[in-house]
């Protein structure tokens, strides 16, 4: 069952790591304009991954290397904390099938994020003999992963309303008793 305290615990760790990867993910600016392979939602080829690792040269790509491995522990701090946050609200109020769908949603985020590090560190790994197939699992799996994080975020700021909206509802409905 989820808590009040394993959802902050949960957000925390989950904002820390996102403070982070912002943080130190704005750093790859100097190198290239175009964004990283984790934000391209319409997906990437051979071509496109060696212009952008040509572009960061061999500073650029240990950057990146770095964002990736400080990014391997998101997905995990991201499902725990929408596990305890979705079914905080959304179970609770018995809404299980929303519950169950934001459930399923941060699953895929967590395990496509997951196949996407992985190639991407193989990626830099084996630059400049790129292998095309991991190129698209990998595509595939930030397409996805993107995809699943656009349904969390919106329903984030929802889920937090309809609390707020609950709360008052219950501080105006419940009679106020005074102390003996």
């Amino acid at each position: 069952m989820s808590t009040r305290k394993k959802v902050m615990l949960t957000f925390v760790l989950f904002l820390i790591n996102a403070l982070a990867l912002t943080f130190f993910g704005s750093t790859l600016e100097q190198f290239s304009k175009t964004a990283k392979l984790d934000y391209q939602i319409k997906g990437y080829d051979l071509l496109f991954v060696k212009h952008l690792f040509t572009e960061y040269g061999n500073l650029g790509r240990a950057k990146y290397q770095f964002l990736t491995l400080l990014d391997v522990p998101f997905p995990f701090f991201l499902l725990a904390f929408g596990r305890n946050y979705f079914g905080y609200t959304w179970k609770k109020w018995n809404y299980s099938f929303i519950w169950k769908c934001l459930f399923i949603a941060c699953i895929c985020f967590s395990v496509f994020d997951c196949i996407e590090n992985f190639c991407v560190l193989q990626m830099l790994h084996t630059f400049p003999d790129l292998n095309a197939s991991e190129i698209k699992i990998s595509s595939v799996a930030t397409q996805i992963k993107l995809i699943s994080l656009i349904v969390i975020y919106i329903f984030l700021p929802i889920t937090a309303c309809i609390q707020l909206l609950k709360w008052c509802k219950l501080k105006i409905t419940r009679p106020h008793t005074k102390a003996s």
